[in-house]
């Protein structure tokens, strides 16, 4: 029966009742008859409550599966148009910043100072609004800074600099989510028990039972970096100088965060990635005791089988894993006949597989990309440190970042045992 239903019932029962109660004396056949009632709206009570109760999980569950956990508009996105972010200069701000005359670079001070009051706090240096950051780390191509002596010459190159070699930043592509503008400290509510049902006879009472919600705690830990910056460079002033300093300052930033997210220990100040998270499934991996570790096809299946086992396999799923892992699976056969290797055109059995040198050796990682969260609070704070390089008329950029990682649900992944 409905909740409508019940109490539709309920009223029914209580009108029959109170049709009897208006007689002065009851014979023997309706003080029986009045005894049913009772015992019949009594259970009928019990069994709307129990309803109710499970109609109140129902809605919680819906509320924490379904509610959006990406903030639209975080408080560090101040609102600039497109020419307005293309016009946003780190290096004026850094040269201000480094001077304390911020004439020139009033527009930045001003997106400082908006970000500042929007947070309730003062920089260390000054702020980067969101957008800015978000625009970077979508154009980011690697593009790094190394010996600024480099770029001066006869032949000013601006289009031609030279790619650093680092880390791809993976896991926001992979799906991980972000909370951005975050104050003070958070817990995400997550079911982690659901309500239980049973099979009951006519009229049967059911079993109490109830959802469990638990909670994902996110505090803020800081990850910071510091770029030199040589004199000579400082005079540039070629956009390809700007963007490059953009590149360095806001990839390095999002491959820190990576790293954290996949193999934070947890310890020392750092985030718990997902390599180190309690309650991971974990899969064995013959290869991994003597060899590489890289894993047979019916291996990689057992990932996704842990998964299935615990009704985690759906998301955003895919393989994470070393280049070096990730290489093999593409010379690995299948089987001895069919001529198919283990990874076919970036896929194992369905799923898109990535190499990144943050996965610690001889690990594969399967599973919702989804169920990680990344958490940041405020924005890129920059400080100009000018005494450090003072001698050479250099200065060190130094950057700040407060971000933490979680996992919404450990069974949503798999490792190398």
């Amino acid at each position: 029966m409905t909740i409508e239903q019940i109490r539709s019932k309920m009223d029914s029962v209580f009108a029959e009742m109170d049709t009897l109660t208006k007689n002065e004396t009851l014979n023997e056949e309706q003080e029986t008859r009045f005894d049913e009632l009772e015992k019949e709206y009594d259970g009928l009570k019990r069994n709307l409550e129990r309803l109710e109760r499970a109609e109140s999980v129902r809605v919680e569950i819906n509320q924490v599966s379904k509610k959006p956990i990406i903030e639209k508009t975080p408080k560090t996105e101040i609102g600039l148009s497109e020419k307005e972010r293309q016009s946003y200069s780190f290096m004026r701000a850094i040269t201000a910043a480094a001077t304390g005359n911020w004439k020139g670079a009033e527009f930045e001070l001003e997106c400082s100072r908006a970000v500042s009051e929007s947070l309730g706090r003062e920089a260390r240096g000054f702020f980067v609004p969101y957008e800015i950051q978000r625009d970077a780390m979508g154009t980011a191509s690697g593009t790094g800074i190394s010996d600024a002596g480099a770029l001066v010459g006869t032949d000013h190159m601006d289009n031609m600099f030279i790619d650093r070699l680092r880390a791809e930043s993976v896991i926001g592509r992979l799906g991980a989510q972000m909370l951005t503008g975050l104050v003070g400290d958070v817990d995400i509510p997550k079911l982690t028990g659901g309500a239980t049902f049973y099979w009951v006879a006519e009229d049967g009472d059911v079993t109490d039972s109830t959802g469990t919600v638990g909670m994902l705690s996110l505090s803020p830990k800081t990850v910071g970096g510091a770029i030199p910056l040589t004199r000579k460079l400082m005079k540039q002033s070629a956009p390809s100088v700007e963007a490059m300093m953009r590149n360095d300052l806001i990839l390095g930033m999002a491959l820190a965060i990576d790293a954290a997210a996949i193999a934070g220990t947890g310890l020392a100040n750092q985030p718990k990635g997902i390599l180190a998270t309690t309650g991971v499934n974990t899969q064995t991996v013959a290869d991994a005791a003597a060899g590489a570790g890289v894993p047979t096809f019916a291996e990689m299946v057992g990932f996704e089988t842990a998964l299935a086992d615990d009704n985690a396999l759906r998301g955003s799923l895919a393989y994470l894993t070393t280049p070096s892992i990730n290489g093999g699976l593409k010379t690995k056969p299948i089987d001895a006949g069919s001529g198919l290797m283990v990874n076919m055109n970036g896929m194992v059995n369905g799923y898109r597989t990535y190499g990144n040198t943050n996965v610690t050796a001889k690990k594969v990682i399967f599973g919702n990309f989804n169920d990680v969260i990344i958490g940041m609070w405020g924005v890129l704070d920059l400080v100009a440190d000018t005494s450090t390089k003072a001698a050479s008329g250099g200065l060190v950029l130094r950057a700040f970042q407060d971000i933490d990682v979680g996992i919404r649900h450990p069974e949503s992944f798999c490792i190398t045992a």
